[in-house]
This record gives C-alpha cells, sequence and structure tokens, in this order.
C-alpha cells in the first residue's frame, strides 16, 4: 500500500490500512508505528488544520500580487 504524503511542513504521514489500523510515519526518521483511533484523530485535525493554514496563506499571497 502506498503511503499518502501530507503538507511537508507537517511532520508526519497517516493512513489506515486496508483491515482498519491507523498508521503514522514519523517524516524525520522514518519510523512507524500502529496508533489508537483517538491519536489519529488528533493528529488528521493538526493536518487539516496545518493545510487551511497553509491554502489561507497562498490565497493571500494571489491576492496580494
Amino acid at each position: 500500500m502506498k503511503t499518502p504524503k501530507t503538507p511537508i511542513e507537517f511532520d508526519y504521514d497517516l493512513w489506515t490500512t486496508e483491515d482498519g489500523k491507523c498508521m503514522v510515519r514519523v517524516k524525520s526518521t522514518g519510523e512507524v508505528t500502529e496508533v489508537d483511533r483517538k491519536v489519529m484523530r488528533i493528529l488528521r485535525a493538526e493536518e487539516k488544520r496545518l493545510r487551511r493554514l497553509l491554502c489561507g496563506k497562498i490565497a493571500a499571497h494571489k491576492g496580494a500580487a
């Protein structure tokens, strides 16, 4: 299974396996581990927040140009 990529600014890659395991890869070390669903929800929320923040900066930058 291919690991989905998160934004460069985010420290982790997050994915769920076909059998429902929540997996995290730490980008700086390459370490892969299974995490609890509660942890996955927290990390996904942080990823979403970061994506929104980055999209807002890009949109603001384009508007200023």
